[in-house]
């Protein structure tokens, strides 16, 4: 069983490094595209433009469809609860784009608190988000 364990670990290992090439062109494709903007003096397209007091924003939620990666789900979920609870005064409304099927589970139970934050799962259809939330 641990052979079996580690030879999948190895795979999945393998699988992030021969990503890291397109990951790291994906930035510099970004990085020449902001600076051949400013380089030009043309405005900033909308989606990469710093803004001083943003009123809502939306966070994409990436999560896995299924698997042995029940850690990596409940952390990110688990981030995203945080945030929601540390930042909620600052934002007029707090979006959240699920992708992965166990995203979009975890807005389905748990404990529903009233308020602005809304949910949109992949499929596009809106929400309330009644995640599970911490104990504080």
């Amino acid at each position: 069983m641990k052979l079996v364990a580690a030879a999948k670990l190895r795979r999945a290992q393998d699988a992030v490094l021969r990503t890291r090439p397109y990951a790291q062109a994906l930035s510099e494709l970004l990085g020449s595209l902001a600076r051949a903007r400013a380089a030009a003096e043309v405005p900033p397209h909308p989606l990469m433009e710093v803004r001083e007091n943003p009123r809502r924003i939306e966070v994409v939620l990436l999560t896995s469809d299924r698997g042995l990666c029940g850690g990596f789900n409940s952390n990110i979920i688990r981030r995203a609860q945080r945030f929601v609870v540390e930042e909620e005064d600052k934002y007029e409304a707090i979006r959240f784009s699920t992708i992965g099927r166990r995203g979009a589970i975890s807005r389905r139970g748990g404990e529903s608190r009233p308020g602005r934050i809304t949910s949109a799962s992949s499929a596009g259809s809106a929400s309330r988000w009644p995640g599970r939330w911490p104990r504080t």
